[in-house]
């Protein structure tokens, strides 16, 4: 390798002058001589002398088919458009590093294709190439090589002032390092600029919040809308069936608009239901069970329908939330809490996932059938905790007696609740002896292998015992006797544990008109 100042001859003058500029001479990988032009002469000679010596160890790379230093391969990327077209053409550079010159909104229309071939859905490609075009328009990103990491936290940045939310900003992030990602893999990058730009932290800034129904809600509304009238032209029938439907599958809008008779195996024994992976959010087959009361359901719904025919009739997406309020609606339900929460068709998600959490479902079973990639998304974000399900929780914890407090005592003035003024409680537990410890007893425990309890079965039992005379066993056993007796299906049987024995520990009951009432 050789650096030096070459002469010309002047047209003019016809005059030897030294050129302006530096040159470079070396052998390349074949043995062949090459000339390139360095940088002026003006500037001194070390930068031509480190130029020339980098593409000297480029050459040697290349003959010997070594891998490129991290610390070469960036530079390629930042060389001079002229010097690599030379290089690239002498086959010293490969030429998917000619990317470099190469408009990054023709490196997107790549990825798109890219992405399209993969069996992405057409939504999902156009919302992740959307967002990249977008930063590379707002930051005027005009070739792979002008991506730097602080322009796109200047975009988060900017993004948040005008109002966005932390989840949609993050959204924006999520699709510029996936393109980021796709160009080191195309060896279009050497590297990704953003790899370590961090998302927003959400701290709870929910833009749009969720709310579900308590289950006797939902029950009222599917009840009500199969006996309602068209809506969106569609039958009632097939709306409360499509209501039961998303929130037994957890399936999302689009996948069920997805759905074809024919992805429906609706037999006796194991109904499932199959969305192919091109239609699924995560890109994955989805096979999921069904009840066998909700196949049977199903299969009156399909009747007359061909295989290829779309599953459930639906309206357009933008009218799928507003036909699910109408009808909670018009079952009289409240679709806005107050705290801002509002109901919509991802709602019934919402509703899958607090279902299972209310039924005890296991964690994992629970984030298979939501099909998340993370149990955290399936309990922080989907599941939805009432104030009736923490007061339950709360009221099964351990009783905990405090010695000489007047509550165990007998000495509390509570009142009877029920409208009566009387002050003073006519029966009270034997502080020394707990209802527990009394029903234990008299009536042994009776826990099973099941993790169901009463409370988590919605039982609610309402009687009135005539205890005029009964002391305070009488009354406990009179109560697990109508607890026994208190008629019910297979599916919601009131069993009794030492579980529940503890919420008898502080019963009160005071006389209302010779009765006594829990």
């Amino acid at each position: 390798m050789r650096v030096f100042i070459p002469e010309y001859r002047d047209r003019k003058t016809g005059e030897q002058k030294p050129s302006s500029k530096y040159h470079i001479s070396f052998k390349d990988h074949h043995g062949v001589m090459r000339r390139v032009v360095a940088y002026p002469t003006s500037v001194g000679a070390a930068r031509s002398q480190a130029l020339g010596a980098k593409i000297e160890s480029l050459v040697s790379s290349r003959g010997t088919n070594e891998a490129l230093t991290l610390d070469m391969q960036r530079w390629i990327e930042t060389m001079h458009p002229d010097l690599l077209k030379k290089l690239a053409g002498w086959d010293i550079v490969d030429s998917r590093k000619m990317a470099a010159l190469k408009p990054a909104e023709e490196h997107v229309d790549d990825w798109q294709i890219g992405l399209e071939a993969k069996g992405n859905t057409k939504h999902r490609v156009d919302v992740a190439v959307s967002r990249a075009r977008l930063i590379l328009e707002e930051m005027c990103i005009d070739y792979l090589t002008d991506i730097q990491a602080s322009d796109v936290q200047r975009f988060m940045n900017d993004q948040r002032k005008a109002g966005k939310a932390p989840r949609t900003i993050n959204g924006y992030l999520q699709a510029f390092k996936q393109f980021c990602k796709w160009a080191v893999q195309e060896g279009r990058l050497s590297q990704s600029p953003v790899e370590h730009v961090q998302a927003l932290y959400l701290n709870g800034d929910i833009r749009r919040k969720r709310s579900v129904f308590s289950i006797d809600e939902l029950n009222q509304l599917i009840e009500h809308t199969a006996q309602s009238e068209d809506r969106y032209k569609i039958r009632g029938f097939e709306r409360a069936m499509l209501y039961r439907f998303a929130v037994e599958t957890g399936y999302r809008a689009n996948e069920i608009r997805a759905l074809k008779v024919r992805d429906f195996e609706l037999c006796e024994d194991m109904p499932v239901v199959k969305l192919a992976g091109k239609h699924t959010k995560n890109g994955d087959d989805a096979l999921l069970p069904l009840r066998a009361d909700t196949a049977e359901c199903l299969a009156e719904l399909f009747e007359g329908k061909s295989p290829s025919e779309a599953a459930f009739n639906l309206p357009s997406k933008y009218n799928m939330a507003k036909m699910l309020r109408a009808d909670a609606e018009a079952a009289g339900l409240e679709t806005e809490g107050e705290d801002g929460s509002r109901v919509d068709f991802h709602s019934l998600r919402h509703q899958s996932a607090t279902l299972h959490s209310m039924s005890g479902t296991n964690l994992k079973v629970a984030q298979k059938l939501m099909r998340h990639s993370d149990p955290k998304l399936t309990m922080g974000v989907y599941t939805h905790t009432n104030q009736q399900a923490m007061r339950e929780a709360v009221e099964s914890l351990p009783i905990m007696e405090m010695a000489g407090s007047r509550v165990y005592a007998g000495e509390e003035n509570c009142g009877n609740g029920l409208g009566d003024d009387s002050s003073d409680p006519a029966f009270i537990f034997d502080p020394e002896e707990n209802a527990c410890a009394v029903l234990a007893r008299e009536h042994g425990k009776t826990r099973t292998n099941t993790d169901k309890v009463l409370t988590n079965e919605n039982v609610n039992i309402d009687c009135e015992i005539d205890a005029k005379d009964m002391d305070y066993k009488e009354l406990a056993s009179e109560i697990v006797g109508k607890i026994k007796s208190h008629p019910s299906d297979s599916n919601r049987r009131p069993m009794l544990y030492e579980s529940n024995f503890s919420s008898f520990h502080n019963l009160r009951i005071w006389p209302k008109n010779g009765f006594w009432r829990r």
